[in-house]
């Protein structure tokens, strides 16, 4: 790998360590059809993808080790995260092959790489070069198979234009900086100034533009790696829906919908006249466009397709009826409220709380199982909609093939004992779901315990019994050095969540 960093972008500061769950092949593929348009059999069928820009390669490596029947290639020109990435590759044997090539590069050894199902970037196209643009058009071109599908991000100038003048300042005032402080001093002195700008001047541009200071003070709580790869970057490019349709149509892609799932909801995004105004429009570019200036988007994450191919209604069925799901937390964390663009809503409970009672016993079952079941309490459509608000939630997730689950664990289990010894990532992969799943603190320290254990079973240990194991354990921890656990709350922590833990394989046996 040769390092193909920019001096446009920010290198010397971690990219974030997240798992970005709208990448994951079974939310792609069960977000097409649901829409009502073929995708790959993610589970069944074998299939290539690549994340262009995948920072730390968090998202890449979890769904490579947890996804077995998808190859996964991943490029980011930032040598130290490339790295990074291909240990945690090496580490779990999940087969993924990482690159560290400038997009033209990329473009240029073509020939060299499989062509593609499926492409992710993940907010690459807003801090890039419109030189970069192009050449990542040429390679979706040259690259992606027949039927190939693109998910990309991008912030859109409708939710982040008010701050577009803030964001100059703060870049110039870092720019304006000796290169020999760090990047998070800079970064602190910009914020700090502009803060200083905006409370002691009282400009006039913040007062005629009030969301502006808004946006600016919720940024100001986020962390410093954040801030650098979001704001700290001489690229920033806003754009609209019509403006990325038109870039992916060189590429002959077709607009297939969001593929965020409560962006796809629109009974929970929009007023009824906004519906009734939206499903009047004709010009589906306008209309996207519409949607965002309705709900002040920030980010659009968006699904394009090469031969779009709408599905019949019994076959969009049948397809939909084979995903299987599972509970993943206790049912009392579970709340009826639904945080939306538009505001807080309260779910219905004549729908969600049938469906909550047949997932409680935490099995695994299939939305066919459940439309069965509960057909007499709602519609189908109804039940896709619940089930996609519990996804969304986080408090629901679609399952693999389980005879698969001991050969991915084999890839799951070092994976795992890597991230668990690190405190920058909450998130583990689970062989069950096919997909990270997000830990707390406590429950990091917990796990690295049980890890830990090299001849009890945490299955067949008392709780007791092994609640003081487990304690004697975290006393050893050095990244439990500011986490207060003491025995009571280990015993009452591993009672809520050990089975958790041990249904979606997220231990050493």
């Amino acid at each position: 790998m040769e390092d193909h960093s920019t001096p446009n972008y920010v290198t010397d500061v971690d990219y974030p360590f997240n798992y970005y769950p709208n990448l994951n092949p079974l939310r792609l593929g069960f977000s097409l059809i649901r829409m009502g348009f073929d995708a790959p059999d993610f589970l069944s069928q074998q299939t290539t993808a690549m994340e262009l820009g995948f920072g730390e390669g968090i998202t890449l490596n979890v769904n490579a080790a947890a996804n077995p029947m998808t190859t996964w290639y991943g490029n980011d020109f930032n040598l130290r995260q490339a790295k990074f990435a291909d240990t945690m590759a090496k580490i779990s044997h999940n087969g993924a092959r990482i690159f560290s090539e400038s997009f033209l590069e990329l473009v240029n050894r073509a020939d060299s790489l499989p062509n593609f199902d499926y492409i992710v970037l993940h907010g690459v196209w807003s801090w890039v070069t419109e030189q970069n643009r192009q050449e990542i058009v040429e390679f979706l071109k040259t690259k992606l198979k027949r039927r190939g599908i693109v998910y990309i991000s991008y912030n859109t100038a409708f939710g982040m234009s008010s701050f577009s003048p803030v964001r100059h300042l703060l870049y110039q005032h870092y720019a304006s900086l000796d290169e020999h402080l760090t990047v998070r001093e800079r970064i602190a002195d910009s914020l700090s100034a502009m803060h200083r700008y905006i409370e002691q001047d009282k400009p006039l541009f913040i007062k005629q533009n009030p969301l502006s200071k808004i946006q600016f003070n919720s940024f100001c709580n986020e962390d410093y790696h954040y801030l650098a790869h979001e704001f700290f970057n001489k690229p920033w490019h806003l754009t609209y829906f019509d403006k990325v349709q038109k870039a992916m149509a060189k590429a002959s892609l077709t607009f297939a919908g969001h593929a965020s799932f409560i962006d796809s909801l629109d009974n929970f995004n929009f007023t009824e006249e906004q519906r009734e105004t939206l499903a009047n429009m004709q010009d589906l570019a306008f209309r996207e466009n519409l949607k965002d200036f309705f709900l002040n988007t920030h980010l659009r994450d968006d699904l394009y397709v090469r031969e779009l191919k709408t599905l019949l209604e019994p076959v969009r069925r049948s397809r939909l009826f084979e995903f299987k799901v599972i509970l993943l937390y206790p049912r009392h964390y579970i709340d009826l409220m639904l945080r939306a663009p538009n505001g807080i809503h309260d779910l219905e409970k004549n729908i969600y709380l049938p469906l909550l009672d047949m997932l409680s016993e935490h099995k695994i079952i299939s939305i066919g199982e459940l439309y069965e079941a509960l057909h007499h309490h709602m519609s189908f459509e109804i039940l896709l909609e619940a089930i996609t608000v519990l996804i969304h939630k986080g408090s629901l997730d679609f399952t693999l093939h389980q005879e698969q689950v001991a050969k991915i664990q084999k890839r799951t289990i070092p994976l795992n004992e890597f991230l668990l010894n690190r405190t920058t990532t909450d998130i583990l992969a689970s062989p069950v779901t096919g997909s990270g799943i997000y830990i707390d603190e406590p429950g990091r320290c917990i796990l690295r315990a049980l890890y830990a254990l090299t001849q009890d079973n945490p299955e067949t240990l008392p709780l007791s019994q092994l609640s003081q194991v487990i304690y004697e354990k975290v006393q050893q921890d050095k990244l439990n050095e500011n986490l207060k656990l003491n025995a009571d709350k280990i015993r009452g922590y591993l009672k809520e969540f050990l089975p958790t833990f041990l249904r979606l394989k997220l231990t050493k046996r």
